[in-house]
């Protein structure tokens, strides 16, 4: 899949401004911008499947938590989808 980084820099932008710029779970400041489908299973660069995170959280999304993560990350986009 290609990976446009002018396309990628914009999705980040509006990630961060629809998540105030916060990791959404804690509210830490955000320090990543967090694909819920990973790229490599198909994912898009798109608002609507990444969310930022805090160092700590991404890291525990790409652990052995991360099936319940992306569950809380999905239900999280499904109630802001639009903003």
């Amino acid at each position: 899949m290609k990976h446009s980084k002018s396309k990628w820099r914009r999705v980040k932008e509006r990630v961060y401004e629809r998540d105030n710029g916060e990791c959404i779970i804690c509210h830490d400041r955000a320090t990543d911008a967090h694909h819920v489908i990973f790229r490599s299973q198909l994912g898009k660069d798109d608002v609507n499947n990444v969310v930022c995170l805090c160092r700590y959280h991404h890291e525990m999304a790409h652990s052995e938590h991360a099936k319940e993560l992306r569950a809380y990350f999905t239900a999280y986009l499904q109630a802001h989808k639009g903003r």
